[in-house]
């Protein structure tokens, strides 16, 4: 939601929602246009409900970018999943994350404060995930 806000002032973007995240106390002072349920494409947005690190969480895809905001973060060989929220759910959800893009021919991916080439945080993230697997496992 960060500056969702200020998007909207200085561009009239508008502000989606999915409604799990909606309903949380740190999304009410924030305006949104529209709350929604599930995936939608909406001018050439694909939208994608993945759920785990927050109820609602979201993953879009437009042209050749993938914005994953802060499920996984940091690129590279020290990735990690996003330690705020249901750790079991957030890793158990990055399967559809890696369902969604298996097929695509991006280029892109943007985080919540970085931007890398698809091809390898697709990598980054695949180990990242065999890693919580394993872990788990011995838990």
């Amino acid at each position: 939601m960060g500056a969702s806000n200020q998007y909207r002032d200085l561009w009239g973007a508008k502000v989606y929602l999915h409604i799990l995240d909606a309903e949380h106390p740190l999304a009410r002072p924030f305006p949104v246009d529209r709350q929604f349920n599930g995936d939608f494409t909406e001018h050439g947005i694909e939208a994608f409900h993945i759920s785990g690190h927050t109820p609602g969480f979201t993953m879009y895809i437009y042209g050749k970018v993938l914005f994953i905001c802060d499920y996984a973060f940091p690129p590279g060989s020290r990735m990690q999943l996003n330690p705020f929220g249901p750790q079991d759910e957030t890793r158990d959800r990055a399967a559809r994350i890696l369902e969604v893009i298996s097929e695509r021919s991006l280029e892109t991916v943007c985080g919540y404060n970085f931007i890398a080439d698809f091809n390898s945080w697709r990598e980054d993230f695949k180990h990242l995930l065999d890693r919580a697997r394993q872990t788990n496992k011995l838990h």
